[in-house]
């Protein structure tokens, strides 16, 4: 018959230093010196674009009115900045809306929705609804298919509607209220700081 060991087997002074021992654990975990969950800030408002760039230079949100300079006049334009998206309008109509990024004085327009209103003279656009590349290219689609000529190739619609679409960078220079973006074709738009009253 097999005789059972203890599994512990130490003196008086083995006992005190186990206690010890315990007895700093014990005082090593208290609540104090837990870590702590971290909390986390809340996530951003909900945007239509789908795109989540990095922070914006807090100082150029707001709405900013100004011209540009097309072809031979001088065109109102109005550039609303919210964190990281913007929206702009020339001459009173919405042109486009997506993210809104700055790395130093550069800044890049991504364009993730442009409106129908548009296109007006194009047969099942809605001139109310903001459109995506993908929900825009399904009604152009619909357009070449009710022609007969068949789904739209990549190279048409590219050629034709992607300019639209792809993003564009600047340089930008704020001083005070005004605020001065230049793209890289060359066309600048000058604008000011709208207070809200």
């Amino acid at each position: 018959m097999l005789r059972k060991k203890p599994l512990l087997k130490f003196g008086a002074a083995g006992a005190v230093t186990t206690a010890l021992l315990f007895g700093i654990l014990a005082v090593g975990c208290g609540t104090d010196n837990a870590p702590q969950a971290s909390i986390n800030p809340p996530p951003p408002p909900e945007d239509t674009t789908g795109i989540t760039p990095p922070p914006v230079t807090p100082t150029l949100s707001g709405t900013w009115a100004g011209t540009t300079h097309i072809d031979t006049s001088d065109v109102p334009v109005s550039l609303s900045i919210d964190s990281n998206f913007y929206m702009l309008s020339l001459d009173g109509i919405d042109r486009e809306k997506g993210a809104f990024m700055t790395d130093g004085d550069s800044v890049t327009f991504t364009p993730a929705q442009i409106p129908g209103a548009l296109f007006p003279a194009l047969a099942g656009i809605d001139l109310a609804l903001w459109y995506t590349k993908d929900e825009f290219r399904a009604v152009v689609n619909e357009v070449y298919l009710s022609s007969g000529a068949g789904p739209i190739s990549d190279t048409d619609f590219e050629d034709v509607f992607g300019s639209f679409f792809k993003p564009v960078l600047a340089t930008f220079t704020l001083t005070d209220d005004n605020l001065s973006i230049t793209y890289d074709d060359g066309i600048t738009l000058t604008l000011v700081r709208q207070i809200d009253i």
